[in-house]
């Protein structure tokens, strides 16, 4: 009967200590290191004449000479998206982040963050902005 009592308690404990050990946050901070380059553009989408959203290409490269999976997240107010993309030193990458707005006032940023940048990467808004995807491209 010990035995059976064992079991039953291990598996919990099991799964618990992988879920906790191999968190999905931490598995992308030691992923190769990043900064932001000069060259971004944004581009404005319109629907029937008025601005219904932008498109930010956000230029960024490789600094610690690795190879990796990193993570990017695109946020505003708290909500957004999230990739990931392999990346390699010597190749110039950019972030494309799609956001739609709407006429509703409202100062704001959209942040663009990833585990291994020094300093997200902000675009201020002053309407209110939904982040619809965000992708990692070549350059």
């Amino acid at each position: 009967m010990r035995k059976i009592w064992h079991r039953r308690l291990l598996l919990p404990l099991l799964l618990l200590s992988v879920a906790l050990g191999g968190s999905f946050c931490e598995r992308y901070s030691n992923g190769p290191e990043i900064q932001w380059l000069i060259g971004t553009t944004i581009t404005y989408n319109y629907r029937s004449g008025v601005i219904a959203g932008f498109t930010a290409n956000i230029k960024f490269e490789v600094i610690d000479g690795t190879s990796g999976d990193i993570k990017m997240t695109a946020e505003y107010d708290g909500e957004g998206k999230s990739c990931t993309a392999f990346v390699t030193p010597g190749k110039q990458y950019k972030a494309v982040v799609v956001c739609g707005i709407s006429a509703t006032p409202k100062n704001s940023a959209v942040i663009i963050d990833c585990p291994t940048v020094s300093e997200p990467y902000k675009i201020t808004t002053d309407v209110k902005t939904g982040v619809a995807s965000i992708t990692i491209e070549e350059s």
